[in-house]
């Protein structure tokens, strides 16, 4: 949309399946779509032209739950199809760099949010996961509460507090892993 006080539609970038997720990647005129059927995978966009520039498919990339993108240019992905992955993808080599499996009660309702430039947060139902954006291994785990990632997760808030969403609730929790 162009805003010129009347928000003119400049075009729309046409998918056949539900849209999971959206986000611009930092410093590059791109788009990056992620569709819930899994013959669209990750669509890379250029806005220059609004043309598709790169298609990424498979296992974990298929039936995306959440997507975020690092401080590091990466972007990891979280997946509705079993054993619910997070994928972490390249985004100038257009691979997956890293595959998380989780061991224990992964559900499908997943949602990711970036802390800071050193972790990301996971979450699923019953689970809260700080994890390192260096190395992807798990910082700190809060399990046993009722984190309902499907009514959409967790932000990160002022002061590196971060609400999360518990029993349909907004839960408030302090400051965790800040290097």
């Amino acid at each position: 949309w162009k805003d010129n006080n009347e928000y003119e539609l400049l075009i729309s970038l046409k998918h056949t399946d539900q849209i999971r997720g959206l986000l611009q990647l930092k410093g590059k005129e791109m788009l990056v779509a992620c569709a819930y059927d899994s013959s669209l995978g990750l669509t890379f966009w250029e806005l220059n032209t609004y043309s598709k520039h790169h298609v990424l498919k498979g296992f974990g990339i298929d039936y995306p739950s959440h997507i975020i993108q690092l401080s590091d240019g990466h972007i990891a992905l979280s997946s509705n199809k079993k054993p619910y992955p997070i994928e972490i993808i390249d985004c100038d080599s257009y691979q997956v760099k890293k595959s998380i499996l989780l061991k224990g009660d992964v559900t499908c309702y997943s949602s990711l949010c970036l802390f800071n430039q050193y972790s990301f947060f996971y979450v699923f139902n019953g689970t809260l996961l700080q994890i390192s954006s260096e190395d992807y291994s798990i910082m700190f785990k809060v399990k046993g509460g009722n984190f309902n990632a499907y009514s959409g997760g967790m932000i990160v808030i002022e002061g590196g507090r971060y609400v999360a969403i518990q029993n349909n609730k907004c839960v408030m929790i302090g400051k965790l892993f800040d290097k």
